[in-house]
């Protein structure tokens, strides 16, 4: 997978107590502020839920199961556009 987003290991820091939230780091540069640890946690495995989600979609290229199967396949393959600035 070619990553268009910052590379490296993303790490989430507590901001002090005065500041509250959290902070998102990648490859030194600061990529997001946010309010909820979830959501910073969320933001970090990002990057891996990409890659892992990229390579199963790769291995059920020739899937024709139960519709329930493919309405999820469906569901990931947007998801997947979504998150590489393809279709909203």
């Amino acid at each position: 997978m070619s990553a268009k987003h910052t590379p490296g290991v993303w790490v989430a820091h507590k901001c002090g107590p005065i500041n509250g939230g959290f902070e998102v780091w990648a490859s030194g540069c600061r990529v997001a502020d946010v309010v909820r640890e979830s959501d910073a946690r969320l933001i970090v495995a990002a990057p891996d839920l990409l890659a892992a989600l990229t390579s199963l979609m790769g291995a059920t290229d020739y899937f024709s199961g139960d519709d329930d199967m493919v309405e999820a396949l469906n569901e990931a393959r947007a998801a997947l556009a979504k998150a590489k600035g393809g279709a909203k």
